[in-house]
C-alpha cells in the first residue's frame, strides 16, 4: 500500500477547508432567497385573487347588493379572470373571501404575510 506524501494530504485538507467555507456562506444565502421567492409568490398570488375578484365585481350589475365573486365564477377560460387557481408555493389552499375582504393563505392575507412571513 502506498502512503500518502504529507504535500497531498495538506493540499487535500485546505480544498476541503475552502469547500467548507463556501458552503458556510452559501447556504444561509439560499435559504434566505428561497424563503424570499416563497414569500413573493405567495404575495403575488393573493393580489391576483384580489385583483380577478374585483374585475368580477365590476362586471355585475349596479343592482346587486352584495356582490359575490366565488371561485367557480373565477376560474376558466371562458371567465377572463383566472385560467386556474394559484397553488404554492408550499402547501395550503388561497381562500378567496367576500368582495371587499382580503384573500387569504394560510389564514393570513397578503399584508399579514409581508409583516410576519413565519411558516414558509
Amino acid at each position: 500500500m502506498k502512503r500518502l506524501n504529507k504535500t497531498a494530504v495538506t493540499e487535500f485538507l485546505i480544498v476541503a477547508l475552502v469547500v467548507g467555507v463556501l458552503l458556510a456562506v452559501a447556504v444561509p444565502n439560499f435559504l434566505k432567497n428561497r424563503r424570499t421567492s416563497r414569500l413573493e409568490t405567495i404575495v403575488a398570488n393573493l393580489r391576483l385573487i384580489e385583483a380577478a375578484q374585483e374585475q368580477c365585481a365590476m362586471d355585475l350589475p349596479m343592482y346587486a347588493q352584495y356582490p359575490l365573486c366565488p371561485r367557480e365564477d373565477l376560474i376558466g377560460p371562458d371567465e377572463n379572470y383566472l385560467l386556474e387557481w394559484p397553488t404554492g408555493p408550499v402547501d395550503g389552499e388561497y381562500i378567496e373571501n367576500s368582495i371587499g375582504t382580503n384573500a387569504t393563505f394560510r389564514g393570513k392575507d397578503s399584508h399579514a404575510w409581508k409583516a410576519d412571513p413565519s411558516g414558509l
